[in-house]
């Protein structure tokens, strides 16, 4: 889930074609719950029909810090490097 909460907190979906995209889907008998179980585990549909934009920096830094708080320094399997390095310093091992 830390990727598609890190996703969610970059960008920002279009809120029309998002609200088109989700009535045609209810009209295909989906209810709400199917859609977001969609748009979370399947979300290849939802990236080809929204567009999405990059929010600017001052919603995008608490979008991105709400998820660092929520999950944690997460470390990169390969280089065990910190997912939020500390401030000035560049990626960090610890």
């Amino acid at each position: 889930m830390y990727s598609v909460a890190f996703s969610e907190a970059m960008l920002c979906w279009n809120k029309d074609k998002l609200a088109e995209l989700e009535a045609h889907m209810r009209k295909g008998g989906m209810d709400q719950s199917d859609i977001d179980k969609a748009r979370y585990f399947n979300p290849s549909l939802f990236l080809a029909c929204v567009d999405r934009r990059a929010l600017p920096p001052s919603l995008l830094y608490w979008r991105v810090r709400a998820v660092f708080v929520t999950y944690g320094n997460m470390k990169d399997k390969k280089g065990n490097l910190c997912s939020m390095p500390r401030p000035g310093l560049g990626p960090t091992t610890s």
